[in-house]
């Protein structure tokens, strides 16, 4: 599984636009929060 897919299937399949501040995502995809602590980001 590559990266993009791997960050696709931690979001439920979700793509997410990178363009976007951290804080917008983490906005627009309140788990995302979860997701990123989960990976060692706090």
């Amino acid at each position: 599984m590559n990266a993009q897919n791997a960050a696709a299937a931690s979001t439920g399949g979700k793509r997410l636009d990178l363009g976007h501040s951290v804080h917008d995502l983490c906005t627009q995809y309140p788990e995302l929060k979860e997701i990123l602590h989960g990976l060692g980001f706090v």
